[in-house]
């Protein structure tokens, strides 16, 4: 039997979804559990929202370890939340588009790469990486802070390359993730259920494994040889971006070696954004190349 905070949060949750045909599994269970609850009688004038009120059940069933029917009912109450984190994310879409900086503060030609971030934004970049794989993880956090409260103040958002536990701390847009880096389930135990997780892809086959994972969007290259990363393989090329545009039904971004001169062409085959690291990291001005480069994106 279920105490009665359980069971009328849980009502309330069931009320939630009934006429959602997404949730239609998650009803018919939710009903066998609460006995053929009837939604009519649910408590509708709640305040919280869904996703709240499903964390929040799921905190209440956590503490209640050992019965067979709390466990049944946290699993279902498990795959909601993961739905609406889902929905969320996708909601949030549209803000994954234009031009997109990697801010590394071994790329800056010995620069202050939170001023090399604020040339960026000024110069219309719509997405900032940190990517840092030699600072402390102190040092990290405190640019992070920085790079956030400098896109919340614009319409820039900020992905975190590698550490979930700073993207969580900081409150940012996502995390970035590499092929060999922490998995993107172990990940997304860490983030808030609404940050999004991105994956770098070196090859066509990889970008195909990416389309099943809960991952929100997908990085795709290198396009060209590039001078500020150490590559073990050939460069992708157009014909290949063509073909990952064709294969991912994620937002796909271009990466590698990209530059004022071969941007038309990489923006040819339609990716969601383009990234670069020195061809604003290194530029001698980069607020006017990140907005050169923002035009060709935006025509």
């Amino acid at each position: 039997m279920f105490q009665d905070n359980i069971k009328s949060t849980a009502r309330y949750i069931y009320s939630q979804i009934i006429n959602d045909a997404e949730y239609a599994d998650e009803c018919k269970v939710l009903s066998d559990l609460l006995e053929g609850s009837d939604a009519q009688t649910m408590l509708k004038d709640d305040a919280s929202d869904l996703l709240g009120t499903a964390l929040y059940l799921s905190a209440l069933l956590s503490s209640n370890e050992g019965l067979s029917d709390y466990q049944d009912l946290l699993e279902i109450v498990s795959k909601i939340i993961k739905k609406q984190g889902q929905r969320i994310r996708h909601g949030n879409l549209e803000k994954f588009h234009g031009l997109y900086v990697i801010i590394d503060p071994e790329i800056t030609n010995n620069r202050d790469p939170f001023l090399i971030a604020q040339g960026a934004v000024s110069g219309g970049a719509k997405i900032l990486q940190l990517r840092d794989k030699n600072s402390d993880k102190g040092l990290i956090l405190e640019l992070a802070h920085k790079l956030q409260e400098l896109c919340k103040n614009s319409d820039t958002v900020l992905i975190i390359n590698d550490h979930a536990d700073i993207a969580k701390a900081v409150q940012c847009f996502g995390l970035h993730v590499g092929q060999t880096d922490l998995s993107v389930e172990a990940s997304r135990s860490v983030l808030n259920i609404n940050q999004h997780i991105g994956r770098s892809n070196r090859e066509l086959d990889q970008l195909e494994e990416s389309q099943s994972m809960d991952i929100d969007h997908v990085a795709f290259g290198p396009m060209f040889s590039t001078r500020t990363k150490v590559i073990d393989r050939e460069p992708q090329g157009i014909e290949r971006l063509q073909a990952a545009r064709e294969i991912s039904s994620k937002p796909l971004v271009a990466i590698g070696g990209i530059n004022i001169d071969n941007i038309e062409m990489v923006m040819a085959c339609s990716p969601d954004a383009i990234c670069v690291t020195g061809a604003v990291g290194l530029a001698e001005n980069p607020e006017k190349a990140a907005r050169a480069l923002s035009k060709c994106i935006e025509v």
